[in-house]
């Protein structure tokens, strides 16, 4: 480490509850929503109608412009409205609602890329837009555009495994179950940008992630290298990690890549590697669950677009003195008013 960020503060991280839980599958919602805004930038434009039958990755939203995301059907099932519903944002959002006839049926044109270790940057960007990623860690702007504008002015990658709100446990757990999908996400991105060595950052309380991620870099000669930071919020932050990765500042109004960095969340770099060798879009997500009104707070894998009262049910439901439910943390989460909301790929906690 360079050296530490300006600022910051100290909160209890509460992470107790959750992270030594293992990543359970939430039983399947009867349906989804599907906003067509689960990213930062253009809504995409619905491809699928009322009656439409549609598989698990089937495209239901094209990307209505650069900066746009396409979205996915989650499950299987027949589309039962093409309208505006309620969005986690507190607004209504055109969406796709999808019933779920159970049967996870795959969408038949999800097929892993022929060769992928010698796919071009340009190939493997448009696999990435395809796919619909976007940073997972609750940013959500879409990945194709921060690796098509980085490529050619970036000199150092780093891995945000910081997870630096309380509560939230969602990655920690993704590194230790999934070491293999981060890496191999670490492994495309530093192709992609042609450096030795991606920092992987993360903070001291996650030290059994760090060490299982150092095992499987040297046992795998993975182009990476573990950065254990300390435990301060907000460490997690594009502009703050930077500083304290390279001793960079970024400027006023500036983004991470004026001063010659790229930041990517770890589940973000999963989802890479399930595009880029497996042709898997975004469906689904770890969603922590918990706090003080939750009864018995775990880690789910969700589809996206599950209403939030089916997570908030598979953990036994709130307290009744429960007063608020956050989607995100407790520092930047957003209140919600009406369970009926859904998650998004940007929801790593309810």
């Amino acid at each position: 480490m360079a050296q530490a960020f300006f600022g910051g503060i100290h909160p209890s991280d509460h992470k107790a509850a959750t992270n030594k839980k293992p990543i359970e599958t939430l039983p399947p919602p009867a349906h989804v929503v599907i906003p067509m805004s689960l990213h930062i930038g253009a809504p995409c434009k619905p491809c699928v109608a009322v009656g439409d039958y549609v598989t698990v990755g089937q495209q239901v939203g094209e990307a209505a412009a650069f900066v746009s995301a396409p979205v996915h059907a989650s499950i299987s099932g027949r589309v039962t409205a093409v309208e505006p519903r309620l969005h986690f944002s507190g607004v209504p959002v055109m969406s796709v609602v999808i019933e779920n006839d159970f049967s996870d049926t795959p969408c038949p044109s999800i097929r892993p890329p022929a060769n992928p270790d010698s796919l071009p940057a340009e190939q493997i960007t448009e696999l990435v837009k395809n796919a619909g990623i976007v940073g997972m860690g609750g940013a959500t702007f879409p990945t194709h555009v921060k690796i098509a504008s980085g490529i050619g002015k970036v000199d150092t990658v780093i891995i945000n495994a910081c997870e630096c709100e309380p509560y939230i446990t969602s990655d920690h757990r993704t590194l230790l179950e999934y070491p293999d999908e981060v890496l191999g996400g670490v492994k495309v991105l530093a192709r992609l940008f042609g450096v030795d060595k991606v920092h992987i950052a993360i903070e001291d309380n996650k030290l059994n992630a760090a060490e299982m991620l150092r095992l499987k870099i040297e046992e795998e000669k993975a182009p990476a290298e573990v950065n254990i930071l300390h435990t301060r919020y907000p460490q997690g932050a594009e502009k703050q990690l930077c500083q304290s990765i390279t001793g960079r500042q970024v400027p006023p109004g500036a983004l991470p890549a004026a001063i010659g960095c790229a930041v990517f969340n770890a589940v973000t770099a999963a989802a890479i590697y399930q595009a880029v060798y497996q042709g898997r879009p975004v469906t689904h997500r770890v969603v922590t669950v918990s706090g003080s009104g939750v009864k018995e707070p775990r880690n789910l894998y969700c589809p996206i677009g599950t209403p939030i009262c089916e997570l908030l049910d598979a953990c036994g439901g709130v307290d009744k003195k429960t007063f608020k439910i956050l989607m995100g943390g407790p520092m930047m989460g957003h209140a919600q008013y009406d369970m009926d909301a859904p998650i998004g790929k940007g929801t790593n906690a309810i």
